[in-house]
């Protein structure tokens, strides 16, 4: 990670120091449910994202369509219509993805 100068390097390599190059820091363990926590968090914040986009990108772009029937814009409907599918399978993919990341951490529910 931080590079030595040569003059360091050589006395680590030659053993004026100690333990020479295998003397770094050790890095903290983090616990299972650190780990778990943190990839239920990725997971949140990446469905998350594909919920705002499928919101406002819907409606935005649902203008572009522009079609009309019996006075109402019809593509701010379907886009509507198509926003609620998303977010079901959203949901879904939400649960199934959580139950694979709580069997892989011994956290799941028995049925």
């Amino acid at each position: 990670m931080f590079r030595t100068s040569n003059t360091a390097e050589r006395a680590d390599d030659s053993g004026a120091f100690g333990a020479g190059r295998h003397n770094r820091p050790m890095l903290r363990s983090v616990s299972p449910e650190s780990r778990h926590w943190r990839k239920t968090q990725r997971i949140t914040a990446l469905l998350l994202a594909a919920w705002l986009l499928v919101t406002f990108g819907a409606s935005f772009f649902a203008r572009e369509l522009g079609t009309a029937l019996v006075g109402w814009r019809f593509s701010f409907w379907m886009a509507a219509q198509g926003a609620v599918l998303i977010y079901v399978l959203l949901v879904w993919c939400y649960a199934r993805w959580m139950a694979r990341v709580d069997r892989e951490f011994g956290l799941a529910e028995s049925e």
